[in-house]
């Protein structure tokens, strides 16, 4: 593909990667450790991942 279209994709998988962080950190729950909050915090670390080797494909091949 495209380095532009790396570079697209790493930034918005970057940005919805901290939506799903913030979301695991502050959704409401009564006990902490629940499925949802453990859920939403691996699968942005995951996309925080996924984004940061998207990005740096681009700064590698410049």
């Amino acid at each position: 593909m495209n380095r532009a279209v790396y570079r697209i994709i790493g930034i918005y998988t970057l940005i919805i990667s901290i939506f799903f962080i913030l979301g695991g950190i502050f959704i409401p729950s009564e006990g902490s450790g629940t499925v949802h909050t453990t859920f939403s915090l691996l699968f942005g670390v995951i996309l925080l991942i996924v984004g940061t080797v998207l990005y740096k494909i681009v700064k590698v091949e410049e």
